[in-house]
Formats: structure tokens, sequence, C-alpha cells
């Protein structure tokens, strides 16, 4: 291929591991957006081998960078095709800056958000070359499976760390460490990692970053937040007892889900039936549910959590039902 090709030139440092070397360098992203490509299964089902483009994870990674002025370290890792005619000489990498001569094999969502930037930036890169179709792809399963990120458990567990954690990350932290203090929980919270027994503290966001928003909760204090919260699980865990489960306990991830999914829900019928959320109150409304077989429910995905969700709604809607007949005989 003639010479009067463009080329780009970037400093490097050559890396050896296991007798196969790669390279370290920088490069802008407008080089990038114009020599690389993604091989994508559902486009390429004989040799594609990467997931679907996520969207909105490439427009979070765009705001991140632009509007936030965040950086982003860690290098896409590509696989320099023939045509790009890689060299690495003087301590400097040269390739010839064609279309799609570079295939990306991590980091796909960074290389998308990048193009959405108004002004190029320069951008961490680890070269492959010389690699079969074999290679890449063996490769690629090994960065997605032998390299694991961090916890999402320990990222929240170290937020507070940063000096700008929002209001109500810093609320469910609260809340997190009172229940995990002096709640049926007590101790069977994880703080930053995922564990057998135990409800993590990304699965405990989750499930009551909703009720911040309920109407009875939401101009409460943490501490009454925290009040209502314990009064429920105590609740939650007595129809557990009365319904004679074995195996499945509050501190189950599926069973947690299931019955925090549902506490705004029973936060209203408590409130108009009682006008307040002792858990006594909590019970009274929760009582049909303990008919349930609650140790029936095997699974851990949301077909079998949708499944305790209809469970336990028709209990508590044949409950009402019945009351409201019972009420129309005195009339």
């Amino acid at each position: 291929m003639p010479e009067e090709f463009d080329k780009h030139t970037s400093a490097g440092i050559k890396c050896t591991q296991n007798q196969r070397d790669f390279y370290i360098a920088s490069i802008p992203s407008d080089v990038l957006q114009k020599v690389c490509y993604v091989s994508r299964r559902d486009e390429d089902p004989v040799q594609g081998f990467q997931r679907v483009l996520n969207e909105g994870r490439a427009q979070s990674i765009a705001k991140y960078l632009q509007s936030d002025k965040g950086q982003i370290p860690s290098p896409l890792i590509l696989s320099a095709k023939k045509e790009a005619d890689f060299a690495f000489r003087s301590n400097r990498i040269s390739f010839r800056t064609l279309d799609n001569v570079f295939l990306v094999l991590d980091g796909q969502h960074r290389l998308y958000g990048l193009s959405k930037l108004e002004e190029s930036i320069e951008t961490p890169v680890v070269v492959f070359s010389n690699l079969t179709l074999e290679d890449e792809v063996k490769l690629f399963i090994d960065i997605n499976t032998n390299q694991k990120g961090v916890s999402t458990s320990l990222l929240l567990d170290i937020q507070s760390l940063r000096g700008d954690e929002a209001g109500r990350e810093t609320e469910n932290r609260r809340l997190f460490d009172l229940i995990n203090q002096d709640s049926p929980l007590s101790g069977l919270l994880s703080s930053s990692k995922s564990a057998r027994g135990k409800i993590s503290r990304k699965t405990f966001y989750d499930f009551v970053n909703p009720i911040h928003d309920s109407i009875y909760l939401e101009s409460l204090n943490t501490e009454g937040k925290y009040k209502g919260i314990r009064n429920y699980l105590q609740a939650c865990s007595s129809i557990l007892v009365s319904s004679q489960a074995q195996r499945q306990k509050l501190n189950n991830s599926i069973i947690f889900k299931a019955f925090m999914t549902l506490f705004p829900e029973v936060l209203e019928r408590c409130y108009k039936r009682h006008e307040n959320f002792k858990t006594e109150s909590f019970y009274d409304v929760l009582q049909p549910v303990s008919s349930l077989d609650f140790d029936e429910y095997t699974g851990t995905n949301n077909v079998t959590l949708n499944r305790i969700l209809t469970d336990i709604k028709r209990e508590l809607l044949k409950a009402e039902r019945s009351e409201s007949v019972n009420s129309s005989l005195l009339f």
C-alpha cells in the first residue's frame, strides 16, 4: 500500500506477558472513531462475539466526561488488523488511519461515549497485533470472565469518601446502618459485597429507594423512616413464622425483595385501617399472607419474584373483599 496514506504516531510502551507482546499508548478519540470497529454477535452471527450496545450506558459515559469533567483511565483494548500496518519502533507506535482497522475487544461503550463528545480527548489504549480470530475470541472471554470489576455494593459502601454524597444517598446509608443494628435483619446486611444469607447494600438501596417517595413517609426524617421500615420488617418476619416456613427467611434476597416491593401498598392499607405504622398494625394487614407456603418459592430470579408478588396480592385482595362483604351484612 502506498506510503502517502495518512499515518498516526504516538509514544508507546511495549509489554510482554507469557510470550505475547502488546503495546500501551494514548490516542486522540477522534482518531479512534475512524480506525476502530466492533464485531457484534447480533450483526454477524458467524464471527461476531461482542454484546449489543447499550445506548443509555454510552450516553452516561459521554455525560460523565463532558458535563461532569470526569476521567476514565481504563484503556480500550484493541486488535490491530493487517491493514493497519501497525508497528512499534523507537518507543513509538504507528499505524495507517484507515477505516475499521482496529477491532475493539473491550470498551465499546467507552468508544461510543467518546463519539458523542464535542472535542477530541486523549484516550488510553492497549493494542495487540497479529491476532487470529481464535486469539481475539479467547482474549475477549478472558477479559469478561477472569478480570472482574469491583462490586456495586463496594462502590456504594465507599461513596461517602468522595465528599459529595447526595442527600438520598446519605439517608440510604443511615437507614442501612440502623436496620443492620436494630431490626429483624440485624447483622444480616452486607456492606461491601454479596454474601450468602445476607442482603447486599445494592439490593437494600434498590428496594428502599421507592419508600422515600411514599406520601406517608416522604415528610419524615431518617429516624422516622427507619422506625417505619423496622416495624414493617418485624411484621414480615412474624408472618414468615406464622406461615411455618422452614427455609425462607427475611434475609433471603427474593423474600426481602418481595416484601419491600409491597411496602408502599401495605403502608397505604395500614394507615387507612389503623392510622399508624405500628408492628401490630402491619401484621394485621399482612396476616392473610401467612396462609402461603413460602418454602415453595425456590428461585431467585424475577420470575419467582413476580410469582410471590402475585400470590401475596391475591391473598390481600381476597381478605379485603371478605371484609367488604361482611360489612354489608350489617345493613
